[in-house]
């Protein structure tokens, strides 16, 4: 899976064109729109234009520019792609390519990635991939984790992440507990998907054709009951959790998952 926006490289001040990967179009812009030689100005989203290399049969980008569809390169990089059953005759049929068209990440975890996206403050947009915090976020490491990586280095779209991962987080904490009472676990942080995304927002509109939903979940849930003596009845109890939770965001329009951790036993 091998898509994302390039490093941008700052054009000096007295510079007459937009060099490579520097904004240069999208509503509310108004700076220079004519890219530099062998390049032209592509549009990612309505509030966003970059200038890559290329030809195009215009070398330049209006202000206010409506997007056009965005074409991932594929990748030789492995994907787990899962398509969870459904009853529901009102999500969109699957008709996507996994990788193919990407401008959204929307992703579910616990402090492996975790960048502590607030939904109540700044949105992700192309130049700014996370939202809030900005670049790398706030996570365990300190800097970029696999999903900040994912929006600014391995990819060749512009995507960006909208990242409900809580750090301490379990599958479902009636189930097993999480460190403390305030840890969102999947469950929660599904619902809060729900409450927010799944109606695709006119900020947000994502579609299964261009979105890969990510879950890395399962550390916490293994760390906190291994030495139960039900663990294995338990395991089960997580996982129909677990699937619940994906059919829920399935249902939603999603089509493309990309699941870490899972067992196999479980996906096939």
């Amino acid at each position: 899976m091998a898509w994302v926006i390039s490093s941008l490289i700052f054009m000096g001040a007295a510079s007459a064109s937009v060099a490579g990967r520097q904004q240069c179009g999208g509503i509310g812009y108004t700076g220079e729109t004519n890219c530099v030689d062998e390049g032209f100005c592509k549009t990612w989203t309505s509030y966003d234009a970059q200038c890559v290399p290329g030809t195009s049969t215009s070398s330049s980008c209006s202000s206010n520019s409506m997007p056009t569809s965005v074409h991932a390169t594929s990748s030789n990089t492995s994907q787990s792609s899962s398509t969870a059953s459904s009853s529901s005759s009102s999500g969109p049929s699957q008709t996507s390519t996994p990788g193919k068209d990407i401008q959204y990440f929307i992703s579910f975890g616990d402090s492996y990635s975790q960048t502590g996206f607030n939904y109540s403050s700044t949105k992700p947009y192309v130049n700014n991939p996370l939202g809030n915090p900005p670049l790398p976020g706030w996570t365990a490491s300190g800097g970029l984790n696999w999903i900040g990586f994912m929006v600014t280095e391995f990819n060749t779209t512009a995507a960006v992440s909208y990242n409900f991962a809580y750090g301490g987080a379990t599958v479902d904490a009636d189930l097993v507990t999480p460190y403390t009472s305030t840890v969102k676990s999947f469950v929660d942080q599904v619902t809060d998907f729900s409450t927010q995304l799944a109606s695709h927002p006119s900020y947000a509109p994502w579609t299964a054709d261009n979105t890969i939903v990510a879950v890395w979940m399962g550390v916490n849930d293994i760390g906190n009951s291994f030495w139960l003596e039900d663990e294995d009845e338990l395991l089960e109890k997580i996982l129909t959790r677990y699937f619940e939770q994906l059919q829920i965001i399935y249902d939603a329009g999603a089509r493309n998952f990309v699941l870490l951790t899972v067992p196999r036993k479980f996906i096939n």
